[in-house]
């Protein structure tokens, strides 16, 4: 349960870092290193 909590708290602060960022969905996702399907997800 802590790895799946861990996991939502990193996306839950990715998803406001990206509300705020500007960027395209593409060009968020490839400064995060993740793929637009995680990202969907």
């Amino acid at each position: 349960m802590v790895r799946s909590s861990a996991k939502s708290i990193e996306w839950s602060k990715r998803l406001d870092r990206f509300q705020i960022s500007g960027m395209t969905l593409s060009q968020f996702c490839k400064q995060e290193n993740v793929s637009p399907h995680s990202f969907y997800y």
